[in-house]
């Protein structure tokens, strides 16, 4: 009962593809793979190189902007302190308020005829 395939060479014969390279053209083709892998592997390095650097660049830049930054914010609080607030409201000849005095409005209408 023991069920066994076994299977004829002469059968798969025909349905093995049969190509026949020459030895000429599998070493061009291997040589142009290779060259093709060769300039693809100098492109990247390339494109990666200039990516660090332009990445250095943007580093380089965005110190740069966060230092100015933190000067602007400095300058700001002190050009907005009260006392520069004083010399300015001098400089424009305003004038301290003494006593303030507000307007009556007999009744409980806003508006009249």
């Amino acid at each position: 009962m023991n069920n066994i395939l076994t299977l004829n060479p002469s059968i798969l014969r025909p349905l093995a593809i049969r190509w026949r390279f020459s030895l000429k053209a599998l070493w061009l083709l291997g040589f142009a793979l290779i060259a093709f892998l060769l300039v693809f592997y100098i492109f990247q390095i390339n494109e990666i190189t200039k990516a660090s650097f332009l990445i250095a660049t943007q580093e380089k830049q965005l110190a740069q902007f966060s230092q100015e930054s933190q000067s602007l914010e400095t300058n700001f609080s002190h050009l907005n302190s009260l006392t520069n607030l004083e010399t300015l409201l001098n400089s424009l000849n305003y004038v301290k308020v003494g006593q303030v005095y507000y307007i009556r409005v007999p009744g409980t209408t806003v508006v009249a005829k």
